[in-house]
């Protein structure tokens, strides 16, 4: 089994975990960090060190997902990774997480042998994910001008 923990800024998390229980139901083997306002970094980076260490305590893998690259989540798990040591290939970050990419993970995270190809596998649902539906569609605009 592998965990997954999302950590995003502001209510993002929150409208995600809300999502992926709207489309695929309740699931366990997830967990939800947001970073708001006036908090402290400090404890955002013991939050989501204290979800992936419970998961390896577990003798789970862990799957991490960060809203945006640069930014307070995946600066804080940045550092992390520096504590992880022997633990470190047990152990996946992804920044830049999007909706489809979620739920490849969650519906995938309990059948997949290991959290690289889980990493994988998501990255590229995230990746086919993004689409222009006019050239999908093949719908021409005209010219705007």
């Amino acid at each position: 089994m592998i965990d997954i923990v999302v950590a995003t800024h502001g209510p993002l998390s929150k409208a995600f975990e809300e999502t992926v229980t709207l489309i695929v139901g309740e699931t366990t083997p997830i967990t939800y960090v947001g970073f708001f306002h006036g908090d402290d970094v400090e404890h955002l980076e013991q939050e989501i060190q204290s979800k992936i260490f419970t998961s390896l305590e577990q003798k789970r893998q862990v799957l991490v997902f960060i809203d945006l690259l640069g930014g307070s989540p995946s600066n804080r798990s940045a550092l992390i990774l520096n504590k992880l040591n022997e633990n470190m290939p047990n152990v996946e970050f992804v920044a830049g997480v999007n909706l489809p990419m979620l739920i490849e993970a969650v519906v995938n995270s309990q059948t997949v042998g290991n959290v690289q190809e889980l990493k994988e596998k998501a990255i590229t649902a995230g990746s086919e994910g993004i689409a222009d539906l006019k050239q999908l569609f093949n719908v021409n605009g005209g010219d705007p001008s």
